[in-house]
């Protein structure tokens, strides 16, 4: 199995390719340490990806839809240390080969691994509890609690998406809500915390 890694912490990344290269049917073959790394080194002519959610510059979940978007079709798992229901639920949306949890041992890993080149998907049992239909927010609302997230104001938010100061006060008024926050921030601390964002 040729295998790509995305982690973005090269302590991890090191010791996880080192433990996987230990088994006879596994080669890592390419090792990138952010979206933009994973994006600029493909193509590759790898069999699985195995990735950590949080990249820094992005997410799996968004070189996963990258890829799909350049017709790409390479299994994904998901390795994190968080089992967040938001993240669980993009997966599946995405068809991922599965959401693992670097908890486990790395016979079972590699073993993990294994299934889902043969075609299964393989979540964490702790995952499986967590599942829920959807993320409450819509694709707009998600964009401008990014955007505030990163601290700009309401007219800035506007400016970027193209919609007036008042679209955005509501934008961000229904999100708050869905989020049962107090303000934007933590609205988007909470919507960040599950995976929505």
């Amino acid at each position: 199995m040729r295998l790509m890694m995305l982690e973005d912490q090269s302590l991890i990344m090191g010791a996880l390719a080192s433990l996987l290269a230990l088994e006879p049917d596994i080669e890592v073959v390419c090792q990138c340490s952010s979206l933009a790394k994973a994006k600029a080194a493909w193509p590759q002519q790898v069999d699985l990806i195995l990735a950590d959610i949080e990249l820094g510059d992005g997410t799996a979940l968004d070189f996963a839809q990258w890829l799909q978007q350049q017709g790409v079709v390479v299994p994904m798992v998901l390795l994190s240390t968080f089992a967040r229901p938001g993240y669980l639920a993009r997966a599946k949306a995405l068809n991922l080969g599965g959401y693992l949890l670097k908890d486990m041992p790395a016979e079972q890993l590699a073993q993990q691994l294994r299934l889902v080149l043969s075609g299964q998907q393989c979540f964490a049992r702790p995952l499986q509890s967590l599942m829920q239909p959807n993320n409450p927010l819509s694709e707009r609302e998600r964009q401008v609690l990014i955007l505030a997230e990163q601290g700009k104001s309401t007219q800035q938010i506007a400016l970027s998406i193209h919609r007036s100061p008042g679209w955005v006060r509501n934008c961000l008024s229904s999100a708050i809500q869905k989020m049962q926050a107090n303000n934007r921030i933590e609205a988007a601390l909470r919507a960040r915390d599950a995976g929505f964002l």
